[in-house]
């Protein structure tokens, strides 16, 4: 029996309360983690938070419904196959800090860009948002800048008492403002999501449309913004401080940056980061663990017991009494960690010791259920980034006797901490762009299976059947039970029934084998297995209960959770025996943080399930079924509603600037096929998927409804069949074509109201006035409709007003002697705001070029250009001036391969000169490297403009190309006199400065007086000898 004193429970160690404010003076505004460490070394058996210093974290409380709810709706977003997904969003984002930092030759804050990195990230991963960061300069996006104030309060909020807080009401005015900002900015891409719809099955889309499958409820739309608002913060705060602390210690620990970046070295080499490359860097991941270990970015928990208890059989805590769970004292423990706790040694974090850590000993990323649901989100990331950085740079600390000094808010990063970096190989910032975005270009993730082949897809003749059962929170046992069943028919089974583990309480089939794929999720079942694993548990209590059920198990599990790794497939598995059931393999398991999870499960299946279930023999299988359908491809209509189309097939895409909005395409012709290097190619185009749903939503159609049309005039539309509608839609009808005045008027004679009448009567008066040659200055149809969506018009008055798709002419930018039957065009992606700023104004063409992937195919007619438009007959005699801005290059290109394919057969050729305009010499510097090479042969040589970094050394000053070709006069002159030909391409404004130009500098060697002026000394010109294309 316990004595009085023992009953109370000995009092908890810590310095003396002040009334009132209780421990408050203890500690000064973000240096609390610091003090809490010095109290906790001065008072080491247990540590306490006093009422002073209270949680400021704005998280729902544990089991209220709608943390419940947005729980089990979010959980499969987070799953190891859909964060596989995310890589090259992640890349992208990456790209640009490398970029920043290659051109960027001073002290780099790189707690501050990484912050940028990991928030530009989660917005773009989670719900296709860009805040692009870092095109923004010093200057953040309004709800960067409200996040920051917002949390800088916050965390001074928590470091007051109540009734001193409430007495700040400015200042929490303002606080309140801050966060009515950020919610400003969540109900706007909210509202876009929803005004245009797409495919993305992301977390945005799950917040809108997912539903519990508990309950079956949803979100309201407080919730929604609630979570986008906790997911923008909490999913960059925690990565952008551990990437930075990693930094600090890999660079502050002798041999452990060597180490890292040798890895790197070892497993990527010279090629592309990819996906797979992210759980083979076994050295990064312990330098991320020790991290996390040493510094927890969030570094405390509360826990609140359910009952009154004892700790240690020393101290007493009540039911329902908080108490904070602080990391860095964790994590540092002796008892567990050694002597040396307190040093950062990646090596005790490597998977062979990281294994047998005690339970709960490194708890970086929560506790339980309300653990980091986008831990392995975090983790990918920050593995990713790690990996580019080392690859791409030389780093190096811009202070060698920095100290760390922490800076807290939400979260707690490293403050003051600067580094320098140079790029590896002595690469030029040009060179690394390049690299970076030709090896950025990785495949999009696939489910690791092969399909059967047509042959062994018979299976329904056969009789047997298969139970499929799974338990899954993120998608990933349940992705493999409905690839496992796919693979069934291939190995002769006719039926396949598949449900969740839950659906099987209380009874398991006795007719068929039950296979049975599931996973631990904290080292509990999912939630769509845990009834039935209580039914188990009591079933394997009654000997015989399963006697006469065939199984199999196949397990999913993530080693980080060491102490739980597989432990409910084991669990599953054993009691199923336990309960008198016949095991027909051994369990199958894969460790999704670094196995190929599709590849360990086909082995798996190949070497276990199916030659048991045969009876170890192999399966023979009847021939193909009388029933194999004999498949035709037709082309469509609209393919044979024009003459002289071709069938193109992509045989390679990339990008060619740093913003991804110029792009390269080449497309193999058919045999037969010829043109011209100067010649064009016009493009039958398809809507994007984007803007076709938009007008299924105006019409409330369904993608694959039916329409048949009938029509005295086909108007580009296909009358002869039924047709889809989003086929409709999307392939012959032009959404995006500016409306005219005539289709204002039809639509004010739709108008019934008096609002609808005097909106169009504006509308109507603003396009009259509106500049011409800016296409998005003017509404499609579709954006009249969209903005008056009471105004009653059927789809086929719709279809009346809607103009026929039409192909799009692109100058070709490759030789014919380059590439065997190939062409290619370089383009400009349109996707700027539309009239209203309310939407996108999508090119057409321009976004479905961008979209095309190799391998697919693409309607195409070869059109000849102007008789002048192409390099001259006797290019041993007559010098090339070319004159071009952005992808006003294209065409040169392909004249610049024609002399390069001359060079190379050892031909003659008379001098020629190129001046190119872009932005960047570090954006968009269109096929610098070819261009380099074609320099050095003597091909060429090119004067650059770069309009937005005048002052680099190539550009001598020049803004504009015009103000190149005037700083090269004499260049111009000499050629001229020798009987060059200028060439110019591009946009109408930069023709004719051009022009203006090209007159001051030639007229002067002319008798042009006769002429009257110089445009008339232009114009007497044979027509070879000055020639534009104008787009």
């Amino acid at each position: 029996m316990l004595s009085k004193a023992e009953d109370r429970g000995a009092s908890i160690p810590g310095p003396k309360p002040y009334p009132v404010v209780g421990n408050l003076p203890e500690f000064k505004a973000g240096e609390s983690i610091p003090r809490l460490l010095e109290l906790y070394y001065l008072h080491a058996s247990l540590e306490t938070l006093r009422a002073g210093i209270k949680d400021a974290l704005f998280t729902a409380h544990h089991g209220e419904p709608n943390w419940a709810i947005a729980h089990r709706v979010l959980t499969p977003i987070f799953g190891p196959l859909k964060i596989r997904e995310m890589f090259d969003n992640m890349y992208d984002i990456a790209q640009q800090l490398c970029l920043k930092w290659a051109r960027f030759d001073q002290a780099i804050d790189i707690t501050a860009d990484f912050t940028r990195l990991t928030l530009d990230t989660i917005a773009l991963c989670s719900m296709d948002y860009r805040f692009n960061s870092f095109y923004s300069g010093n200057d953040m996006h309004p709800f960067v800048e409200s996040m920051i104030r917002w949390l800088r309060e916050a965390d001074k909020k928590s470091m007051l008492p109540g009734f001193i807080d409430s007495m700040r009401w400015h200042t929490n005015k303002v606080w309140i403002k801050q966060f009515e900002s950020m919610k400003k900015t969540s109900r706007e891409i909210i509202e876009y999501r929803r005004k245009h719809p797409d495919d993305t099955n992301d977390l945005l889309t799950a917040l809108l449309n997912g539903r519990d499958p508990k309950t079956g409820l949803g979100l309201d739309d407080e919730t929604i913004v609630n979570n986008l608002i906790t997911f923008l913060i909490a999913g960059h705060e925690t990565t952008s401080g551990l990437l930075s602390f990693t930094f600090y210690y890999m660079l502050k620990t002798p041999g452990v940056y060597a180490a890292a970046q040798k890895e790197v070295d070892d497993m990527i080499g010279s090629d592309g980061l990819r996906v797979e490359h992210v759980s083979k860097l076994p050295y990064i991941e312990s330098m991320l663990r020790e991290t996390l270990r040493i510094m927890p970015t969030a570094p405390a928990f509360a826990v609140t017991p359910k009952k009154d208890e004892t700790i240690g059989g020393k101290y007493k805590v009540s039911k329902g009494q908080s108490i904070l769970i602080f990391l860095p004292a964790v994590h540092t423990d002796e008892a567990v960690w050694g002597k040396d706790a307190k040093e950062f040694r990646p090596e005790r974090m490597m998977d062979i010791n990281f294994k047998d850590l005690p339970s709960n000993s490194w708890k970086p990323f929560g506790n339980g259920a309300r653990g980091c649901i986008g831990r392995g989100f975090a983790w990918q990331e920050a593995v990713l980034v790690m990996a580019l950085l080392l690859k791409s740079f030389d780093i190096r600390l811009d202070d060698p006797s920095y100290t760390l000094r922490i800076k807290e808010t939400l979260t707690i990063k490293p403050d003051g901490f600067r580094i320098r970096v140079s790029p590896r190989k002595g690469l030029k910032p040009t060179y690394l762009a390049m690299s970076l975005i030709s090896s950025g270009d990785s495949i999009k993730f696939q489910n690791g299976f092969h399909s059967a082949p047509a042959s062994q897809l018979s299976g329904g003749d056969i009789g047997k059947s298969l139970c499929i059962l799974y338990g899954s929170n993120q998608g990933t046992c349940d992705s493999l039970a409905r690839r496992l069943a796919i693979n069934a028919r291939a190995h002769g089974f006719g039926t396949t029934n598949i449900d969740t583990l839950n659906s099987a309480k209380g009874t398991l089939p006795v007719d068929k084998p039950v296979v049975i794929i599931t996973t631990s999720y904290d080292g509990n079942p999912t939630e769509d297995a845990a009834e039935f694993v209580s039914w188990l548990e009591q079933a394997a209590k009654q000997s015989g209960r399963l006697e006469k059920v065939t199984f199999a198990v196949f397990g999913c599990g993530n080693h980080d959770w060491n102490k739980t790794f597989h432990r409910i497939p084991k669990l599953v598995d054993e009691l199923l025996e336990k309960a008198g059931a016949k095991r027909l393999c051994q369990l199958g398991i894969t460790d999704v943080a670094s196995d190929d999870i599709f590849a360990t499960f086909q082995a798996w299946e190949e070497s276990q399930l199916w030659p048991t279930l045969a009876g170890g023999e192999s399966v023979h299988l009847p021939g193909p079924p009388s029933t194999t359908p004999e498949v035709e491809v037709l082309p469509p209509p609209r393919f044979l509603m024009r003459k002289n189309l071709l069938k193109g097939i992509v045989t390679e895409t990339r990008s060619l600037s740093t913003t991804g909005d110029k792009v390269h395409l080449s497309v193999k012709l058919p045999e037969g096929t010829t043109y011209r290097s100067g010649d064009h190619m016009a493009v039958l185009p398809v809507t994007p998927n984007s803007v076709v749903r938009r007008a299924l939503s105006r019409f409330h159609l369904i993608p694959d409804s039916m329409l048949s049309i009938h029509s005295e005039g086909s108007q580009g539309l296909p009358t002869s069949l039924p047709i889809s509608a989003s086929d409709l839609l999307g392939a012959y009808v032009d959404l995006c074509q500016p409306t005219s005045l005539q289709d204002i008027e039809a639509l004010l004679k739709m108008a019934s109201s008096d609002s609808e009448k005097s909106g169009l009567e504006k509308l109507k008066t603003s396009i009259s006035n509106a500049e011409t040659g800016s296409v998005s200055i003017k509404p499609s149809v579709l954006d009249i409709l969209e903005r008056f969506p009471t105004l009653d018009i059927s789809i086929d008055k719709f279809l009346g007003m809607a103009r026929p798709m039409r192909p799009r002419t692109y100058s070709i930018s490759s030789s014919p002697n380059s590439r065997n039957l190939e062409a290619t065009i370089t383009w400009k992606v349109i996707d700027e705001a539309s009239w209203d700023k309310s939407t996108r104004f999508l090119g057409i063409c321009s976004n479905y070029l961008a979209g095309l992937r190799n391998g697919e195919g693409l309607f195409v007619n070869i059109h000849s250009a102007q008789p002048c438009w192409h390099p001259p007959d006797n290019p041993a005699d007559s010098p090339m001036i070319m004159i071009g801005a952005g992808t006003g290059l294209a065409p040169f290109r392909g004249f610049l391969q024609d002399r390069m394919n001359l060079y190379k057969a050892n031909k003659s050729l008379a001098p020629a000169i190129l001046f190119f305009g872009c932005r960047r010499p570090d954006t968009d510097d269109l096929y610098r490297i070819e261009l380099d090479e074609m320099e050095r042969a003597g091909i060429v040589s090119v004067f650059r403009a770069y309009s937005r970094a005048t002052d680099s050394s190539e550009a001598k000053g020049a803004r504009y190309v015009q103000d190149r070709v005037a700083l090269e006069a004499a260049k111009v002159l000499e050629l001229w006199r020798h009987g060059a030909r200028i060439y110019i391409c591009g946009s109408r404004p930069m023709a004719n400065s051009i022009k203006v130009t090209l007159g001051k500098i030639l007229c002067l060697t002319a008798d042009h007086e006769k002429f009257g002026s110089a445009e008339n000394w232009f114009d007497q010109l044979p027509r070879e000898r000055f020639v534009s294309e104008i787009f």
